[in-house]
Parts: structure tokens; sequence; C-alpha cells
């Protein structure tokens, strides 16, 4: 039986001897955990109120080149605050689709206990009316 390192986010239901899947493995317990970062909305976390993500304050903003580099500049200081120590995010791209009304964010990072071996995540955010 291999060990588990934290719970698998998105939460998925498990049959494998438990009520939820778990993460075996510190590149997706890393990948779990980075998702889990910007997906937070502010509040969420009432005991951690700096533990949340800067997508969600850009929502309503409207969306050009000053408001885009404000958003990589915070997601940039907000992933370093809180997963600084395992990952190095190399690029982050921010891609408005209007034909969807969606932005796409996708991170591209390495992940530095494992001789930074490259990965990336890509999250789709409804911006409704705004951005």
């Amino acid at each position: 039986m291999a060990i588990s390192i934290s719970l698998k986010f998105p939460f998925e239901r498990t049959y494998e001897g438990g009520v939820l899947a778990v993460n075996k493995t510190t590149d997706e317990a890393i990948r779990s955990d980075l998702i889990s970062l910007l997906t937070t909305k502010r509040g969420h976390r009432v005991m951690r109120p700096n533990l949340y993500s800067p997508l969600f304050d850009f929502i309503m903003e409207p969306w050009d080149d000053i408001s885009e580099d404000d958003l990589r500049g915070q997601l940039f200081d907000k992933i370093e605050e809180y997963l600084g120590g395992l990952i190095d995010v190399k690029k982050i791209n921010l891609d408005l689709q209007e034909d969807s009304v969606t932005l796409r964010v996708e991170i591209i990072y390495t992940v530095i206990q494992l001789g930074d071996a490259t990965d990336s995540i890509e999250l789709f955010v409804p911006v409704g009316e705004g951005i």
C-alpha cells in the first residue's frame, strides 16, 4: 500500500480504502496545492485571511495590458508566498477567451525538490461581463 501525502484537489471520491482520493507523489501534492491556492476566493479561509487567489479580484475589472500585468505580478507574489520553497514559477500565461467569456490561466513551473522537473497547470475562470 502506497503512502498518501495529502488529499487530492479538487476532491474526488475513491473506493480504494478511503472516502477521498489522495496524492501519492510530491508532484501530485504540489499540483493540488497550487490548484487549491488559485481557486480559493478572498475570505474563504477564515483563520488565514491572506490565503486567497488574486484571480477573483479581477473578474469585474476591464481587461487591458495594465490589468494583465498587475494580475500576473500578484499571482507571482501569492504563489511565492505560499509555495515559494517548493516550486519556481517560470511563466504565467493569461488569455482572455472572449467567445466563452473565460480567462485561461496557464502556470508553468518547476518542482525544486524533484531536480527542477517542469510541469504546468491550466485553469479556466469564468469572468462574466467584466475582464
